[in-house]
């Protein structure tokens, strides 16, 4: 299989894939309780990965997510300019359904890392590389049979179209299924290009308006 650039192009993941990768991951929680930090690596990729799915984030940004960004009382996550690839700081609405999850999460989180600053450390605490962000996912791909090598890089490397922008890919493709609306995408996508700034300039945008598509969006929760 040869480099080509056509095929680099990355894949939407279908709800129905999604599911089942978390499904995978939480079987043996499910079937076993299992104990100590074990249980805990299987509840942070599933909530790092369904948070990162269900509102679009950057795969820099769903690592760089610190406590002190996270406002559950008011739903809102915050986004530093500096975590964000266009140097824009955003606030993205959280829905009651992700709340719930993140809540969950945080009582295993708080048993063995309440110090660390990072909603989804390493299991030393710290920030998880975005490489082993790419692992975790992969390995997962794998398990569940989704990881299909598409294409050979530059370098010789295997690479596949169903990758760490596949989940924000899936977002925005939802978005669109449900409102079919390019700008109510963008805006829910919180691009930042010369042309939709441009449009922006002409148009009242309101602080809330990312909620009212999550409103639409989302009238009820993923089903995991």
């Amino acid at each position: 299989m040869s480099y080509r650039k056509r095929n680099a192009k990355t894949l939407f993941l279908a709800e129905q894939d999604f599911c089942k990768i978390i499904g995978f991951i939480l079987k043996d929680e499910q079937r076993v309780k299992l104990k100590g930090k074990l249980s805990f690596v299987k509840i942070r990729d599933a909530t790092m990965l369904f948070v990162a799915y269900a509102l679009g984030l950057r795969p820099g940004e769903t690592t760089k997510i610190r406590m002190q960004h996270l406002d559950l009382e008011d739903g809102i996550l915050f986004i530093p300019a500096e975590n964000n690839k266009q140097r824009y700081s955003d606030n993205i609405p959280l829905p009651s359904f992700i709340i719930d999850r993140i809540f969950y999460y945080l009582k295993l989180k708080n048993k063995f890392y309440e110090w660390s600053p990072f909603l989804f450390p390493n299991v030393k605490g710290a920030e998880l590389s975005r490489g082993n962000y790419e692992k975790m996912f992969r390995k997962y791909l794998k398990k569940t049979e989704l990881y299909q090598v598409n294409y050979i890089d530059k370098k010789g490397l295997n690479r596949a179209n169903i990758n760490l922008y596949s989940l924000r890919k899936s977002f925005g493709t939802r978005v669109w299924d449900k409102t079919r609306d390019i700008l109510k995408t963008s805006i829910a996508l919180r691009h930042r290009d010369r042309l939709f700034r441009t449009v922006m300039a002409y148009i009242n945008y309101k602080d809330g308006e990312i909620k009212k598509i999550f409103d639409e969006v989302y009238p009820e929760k993923i089903k995991t």
